[in-house]
């Protein structure tokens, strides 16, 4: 995130977790995980493994400026975005992306 707050499409996306973005400091602080057995968000707790999905490129090609290097992949598929987000409206949308998306939802705050 070198480059905030000019986007030079590296910056993650998220789902699941939320945090501060710093801008005039270039970082970020107070990243919190949702619980998806509380629905609550927590902090990160770093006696924890969490798992997250990425493409290959940011683990193994420098995304992400290297952030995530040398990660273990645990499990890899040839589903494009444009499918899975297609068959992710289908069946947990019903077809129908509802005003709840229209607006950002706030788990990224600029400070």
């Amino acid at each position: 995130m070198a480059f905030l707050p000019k986007p030079d499409g590296q910056f993650p996306q998220v789902s699941g977790m939320k945090f501060i973005v710093h801008e005039k400091e270039h970082r970020v602080s107070d990243v919190q995980i949702l619980n998806s057995y509380t629905q609550h968000y927590e902090p990160v707790n770093l006696d924890r493994v969490y798992t997250v999905a990425t493409t290959k490129y940011c683990v193994t090609d420098g995304g992400l400026y290297n952030a995530l290097k040398g990660c273990k992949i645990k499990w890899e598929t040839k589903r494009t975005y444009n499918d899975i987000f297609i068959e992710y409206v289908t069946k947990n949308l019903n077809g129908h992306i509802g005003q709840e998306y229209a607006q950002p939802q706030g788990r990224m705050v600029k400070m």
